[in-house]
């Protein structure tokens, strides 16, 4: 009887998440260098601590107390000009308790950066971007003795736009700026099940809870209501298989945004989509030496209705020394033919466990 009111509640708030209106924010970065060399096809691990950012249900299959952090080197590249940046894409740590697993962890899904400078014949131009979104995460995973695992996440997201911009010329000047910080609550359940040695499955949904937003009182540059005034439940939905020192998943992950108008002047509008946004996938990783050395590969799409369609070409390594674990990640980052430019991201992660 008891097992069964848990269920019952469970299910209660996996219905109460798509029910009640709620603001959100976008995935944009994987949260560690492992899950981005297998394509974030991350959401039936069991192992690692930074499944809580996929599945808060995979932290429950976590034994030891184990930590890790993960760093992100992204390029871009277009026709007129060249775009770095690093910075940390994720920290996590899981304690096992008792009678379940607590996980804290910091992630940034948002890190983006541009600065452009343009004089020549009198005329000068210069842009400054940025939009950052930083994570702080607490996760509770719990393992029934049926080989299934829940989990919840609780999210709070602070997000950051700032932009400024300075034209001048023979006649005329031009300038702006702007300013505004977003605070998200997420509140985030997950599934994972064993059906088998072989095969296991992994369920993800996520909402908001609380919402609100600022901006300088002296912009140049407004932002409308409905760049963050939206009703976005999300939900991923993943198949993993088991073959000895073989495993393979497969994933999809779905976020609805309403369609808002966006004011095309501001630049925000080239990368806050305003309607479905898909994002599905698979990869793989390959024990090749006794659990010490791994091979990871994949390939994930994410596509949004009128948008720019990204295609991420993954591969990573893992070096595994007792309680210690190397892991490192290639992604490759192509557009459609209406976007001329290309990406690559290098990430690097580190993991230690300790009974």
């Amino acid at each position: 009887m008891k097992r069964i009111n848990c269920f019952k509640i469970y299910l209660i708030l996996v219905i109460v998440l798509f029910v009640i209106p709620c603001y959100g924010v976008i995935y944009y970065h994987e949260a560690s260098a492992r899950s981005a060399g297998m394509g974030g096809s991350f959401y039936t691990i069991s192992d690692d601590p930074a499944v809580m950012f996929y599945n808060p249900a995979g932290i429950a299959g976590i034994e030891d107390i184990t930590i890790s952090g993960n760093y992100t080197i992204k390029n871009e590249n277009t026709e007129e000009l060249y775009i770095g940046y690093n910075f940390i894409s994720g920290v996590f740590i899981v304690v096992p308790l008792k009678h379940f697993n607590i996980g804290f962890g910091y992630s940034t899904p948002i890190y983006w950066r541009y600065n452009y400078e343009y004089n020549s014949w009198g005329e000068y131009l210069n842009f400054k971007d940025s939009v950052i979104l930083e994570r702080f995460t607490v996760s509770f995973g719990v393992k029934s003795k049926n080989k299934i695992r829940f989990g919840l996440n609780l999210n709070y997201n602070h997000v950051k736009i700032d932009e400024s911009y300075y034209y001048s010329d023979w006649w005329w000047v031009y300038s702006g700026e702007g300013y505004l910080t977003a605070n998200v609550i997420n509140l985030g359940l997950g599934l994972q099940v064993d059906f088998s040695k072989r095969v296991s499955m992994g369920l993800m949904i996520k909402n908001g809870l609380k919402f609100e937003y600022n901006q300088k009182e002296n912009n140049t540059i407004n932002y409308p209501d409905e760049i963050y005034n939206v009703i976005p439940p999300e939900a991923a939905l993943s198949v993993g298989f088991n073959f000895n020192r073989f495993s393979l998943s497969i994933m999809a992950h779905y976020i609805y945004w309403s369609a808002y108008s966006i004011d095309s002047s501001s630049y925000v509008y080239y990368f806050l989509p305003t309607s479905d946004w898909l994002r599905y996938g698979l990869g793989f990783e390959w024990d090749i030496y006794k659990e010490k050395l791994f091979i990871r590969g994949g390939y994930k799409e994410n596509q949004t209705d009128g948008y720019v369609t990204k295609t991420f070409k993954c591969l990573g390594i893992g070096i595994k020394h007792n309680k210690f674990r190397f892991d490192f990640s290639y992604e490759k980052v192509g557009f459609d033919e209406d976007f001329l430019g290309s990406e690559s991201i290098i990430r690097t992660g580190i993991s230690y466990s300790w009974n």
